[in-house]
């Protein structure tokens, strides 16, 4: 904006409107420039840069010994939210660290069966992140952060172990083990590093390529901080002492918060059975106690410097589409076999309000099923109003995976027995059916992309299984390879003969195959039974 200043007047107010978001932030610049003056002046300081200092105490996220998360601001760790049980983890899973990932603004955690997970903080719905580490976690405490400049999880051991993590394939690098420098007070001492955090985890000049930050860990073995530079090699320096003996047989977190990067930690001390939250002094390792953090056991902490990614939701590229000759939208049962597609879709790399129809007050749950883990998790729940329908929250789920609704109680699982990826679906027929009965299903969809759209037929049995019955490609466009000149570019028709009596329903699905259509489909499918 401009400020113009009148004959004789030497003073104006610039006002910076702020937003109270109850984010760390950090300090924030803008510049004044003094110019176009009249009658001659000259000045001899025309520009000056204004600091705006963040003043939030800051919200950290904990993780317990329980698997849980909890809420507490740093200013008054006392009073710690209600834990909110994790959900979606691997049978037997213990979550080991936790941190913001400073890319997307997702809370992610590091698994003691070797996993990655995605936690929605508000739900403790964990979704799984890739398959199973390429190398095992070895040890009993665990540093875990992420490094904003190269978008990489650090993970580091009390045994030395010294890890890089892709947050998104899983894929492990493995880097020297932890060792000090042959020159530091600490050199021939065995470290126990058992937490790590780096710094400029959401400034401007930390976050992406060509942004600077360091790795700071606690040992304690020494009860000290140090500095792991260079990260890879695993080599140790010694900042200073704790001036606290953090216990070795509790878990011990810390992380660097982006405003002013200032070090927060939990320790337990030795003789006392709670933990504490501290300050530390990333200058002389120095350790101040804030308090204890109420009744909640929290082995780790992230500090949520940056609001949680929000994706707005795109409109798909392309839309396969499937259009049967018969189809109608029957209200979900249990006791018949029928399925509803929801009106709203989601985007493989976005978000969306899901809107699942049904009979009013069915209790619902929404499952994803993620590739390639293979793994089914309820990551909403939700009970269809009066209307005959319910929007559930916004989700992101990562590529390759499938989103379902089911109704509460259910015996039959569409979501176990489904074979297929990246589908949108529309019910066909729910006749009885005596004797011999010939169908033909046929419809008109032009693929996104030439000779990638497939047509599946499903037969729906009574207890609610979806039994694939035939499959065919949708004909390719005019010039494409598997064009055929008989047909119309885009169409398809599948014949299927049905023998017996009883009661059955169709279901076509369309999807873009990964080998003929490489790449994440961009509708996903709701379905109720």
């Amino acid at each position: 904006g401009t400020l113009s200043f009148a004959a004789g007047e030497t003073s104006r107010t610039v006002s910076v409107p702020t937003a109270d978001d109850g984010f760390v932030e950090g300090a924030e610049t803008f510049t004044v420039v003094l110019s176009n003056a009249s009658a001659g002046t000259v000045f001899t300081t025309r520009t000056t840069t204004v600091t705006l200092t963040d003043d939030e105490d800051g919200t950290a996220y904990g993780l317990t010994t329980a698997n849980e998360i909890v809420t507490f601001s740093v200013s008054s760790p006392g009073t710690v939210s209600a834990a909110r049980a994790v959900t979606g983890l691997q049978a037997g899973e213990d979550l080991v660290g936790i941190d913001m990932r400073p890319a997307t603004g997702e809370l992610y955690a590091v698994g003691s069966t070797s996993r990655l997970y995605v936690i929605d903080p508000a739900t403790g719905v964990a979704t799984q992140r890739g398959g199973v580490l390429t190398t095992a976690l070895s040890g009993t405490a665990f540093g875990v952060d992420v490094n904003p400049t190269v978008d990489r999880i650090r993970v580091v051991s009390n045994t030395g172990q010294n890890l890089r993590i892709n947050p998104t394939t899983g894929e492990t690098l493995v880097d020297t083990p932890l060792a000090y420098s042959a020159t530091d007070p600490g050199a021939g001492t065995t470290p126990r590093v058992a937490a790590a955090g780096y710094i400029n985890s959401t400034s401007t000049n930390g976050v992406g390529a060509g942004g600077t930050t360091a790795l700071f860990d606690v040992d304690t073995a020494r009860d000290a901080l140090v500095q792991q530079n260079p990260a890879n090699t695993g080599t140790l320096s010694t900042i200073g002492v704790l001036g606290v003996a953090v216990s070795d047989t509790a878990t011990v977190g810390i992380d660097i918060a982006g405003a002013g990067n200032a070090a927060f930690a939990v320790f337990t001390v030795d003789g006392s059975s709670a933990p504490a939250l501290y300050r530390v002094s990333l200058t002389t390792g120095a350790a101040t106690s804030l308090g204890a953090l109420g009744s909640a056991t929290v082995e780790d902490l992230t500090i949520a410097s940056v609001a949680p990614a929000v994706t707005p939701s795109p409109s798909p590229s392309a839309t396969p589409s499937a259009t049967p000759t018969a189809t109608t939208t029957p209200s979900p049962s249990c006791t018949t076999p029928q399925v509803v597609l929801g009106s709203g879709t989601i985007i493989a790399t976005g978000s969306s309000t899901l809107r699942v129809t049904g009979a009013p007050g069915t209790a619902i749950e929404v499952l994803a099923y993620s590739q390639p883990s293979r793994t089914y998790a309820v990551v909403r729940t939700g009970t269809i109003g009066s209307g005959g329908s319910v929007d559930l929250a916004a989700v992101r789920p990562p590529t390759n995976t499938r989103l379902y609704a089911r109704q509460v109680g259910c015996t039959a699982d569409e979501a176990v027995t489904s074979r297929v990826l990246n589908v949108r679906t529309q019910l066909s027929l729910n006749v009885a059916r005596t004797g011999v009965r010939a169908y033909r299903f046929s419809g008109s969809a032009i693929p996104a992309r030439p000779n990638g759209l497939i047509v599946s037929l499903y037969r729906v049995t009574e207890d609610g299984r979806q039994v694939l019955t035939a499959q065919t490609r949708a004909n390719a466009n005019a010039g494409q390879p598997g064009f055929d000149s008989t047909r119309p570019a885009g169409s398809y028709a599948i014949n299927r003969v049905f023998t017996g009596t009883g009661r059955f329903g169709f279901v076509v699905r369309t999807g873009q195959d990964l080998q003929n259509a490489p790449g994440s489909s961009n509708v996903r499918s709701l379905l109720v039974f």
